[in-house]
């Protein structure tokens, strides 16, 4: 029984071996990917942080627009932090984040059955405030959207350790350890932060930085939108590529990649 589970084992291990980077980033997506969506936050209790992504996903997704007429009132000092992170911009209010989680989840949002529900809500900063009634979206897309994220983060992050020359059962050991661990699965794919799509588009950045320079500069873009300090991400890989090869191209492509995004997030604050 031992030799025969031996040799299961290292068939398994050569055919996992043997397998593209399709099928083998789904051996380690599949699995998280029904993990994350079985323990994600569905509904209330939320956090303020992801709550603001919420609000504002929902209002690009069903109004076609940043500004967040129908939750003006929590930019309000009395409710700003205390419900969510709403700032005014100009004659109405926005989201104080950057765009790149919001941009995500708002084509779920944009096709979701359920209507947003007025509730009664009261932040948990401030329990001296009155409670404030508003428009409340299901958290929904806003679950289904980070475990998406967050399990495809972590199968390309399990083919970048392939490439690296390992072997694939430590690669996929090195994707779950990374995908289990606290900052990943009880945080960033359990409500709609900034980590989870930061997570994605730095891990695909690094899976098309060998052969698509471009590539992978515009998904460093996608990252500045949606985490801006992940810049020094960006600068540093085109750097250190440029340098290492030997070929000043890289560095512009994937500069120019970046550059896009971080364009795209001045013209979203202006």
């Amino acid at each position: 029984m031992g030799r025969h589970s031996s040799t299961r084992r290292l068939q398994v291990l050569r055919w996992l071996d043997n397998i593209g980077d399709g099928r083998f980033f789904l051996v380690i997506a599949t699995p998280l990917l029904a993990l994350y969506l079985a323990t994600a936050t569905w509904g209330a209790p939320f956090t303020t942080d992801p709550y603001s992504n919420v609000l504002s996903a929902w209002t690009l997704g069903t109004q076609r627009t940043f500004f967040m007429e129908d939750h003006e009132q929590l930019a309000d000092p009395d409710y700003y932090r205390n419900v969510a992170w709403v700032i005014p911009a100009g004659d109405s209010a926005a989201n104080k984040y950057p765009p790149g989680a919001t941009l995500l989840a708002a084509p779920l949002y944009a096709v979701w059955p359920a209507e947003a529900r007025l509730v009664t809500v009261s932040g948990a900063g401030r329990p001296d405030v009155a409670p404030v009634e508003i428009l409340n979206p299901s958290l929904a897309p806003a679950a289904i959207t980070v475990s998406l994220a967050v399990a495809a983060a972590m199968g390309l992050l399990g083919v970048a350790f392939r490439r690296l020359g390992g072997t694939a059962g430590a690669a996929i050991a090195a994707a779950f350890v990374a995908g289990l661990g606290t900052s990943t699965w009880s945080v960033a794919a359990d409500q709609l932060w900034q980590h989870g799509p930061g997570m994605l588009w730095i891990a695909l950045a690094v899976v098309l930085s060998e052969r698509q320079a471009l590539g992978s500069g515009l998904a460093l873009g996608a990252a500045i939108l949606t985490r801006p300090p992940t810049a020094v991400i960006a600068a540093a890989m085109g750097l250190y590529r440029a340098w290492h090869e030997r070929n000043l191209r890289i560095a512009i492509l994937i500069g120019a990649g970046a550059t896009a995004g971080l364009g795209l997030l001045v013209a979203y604050n202006q």
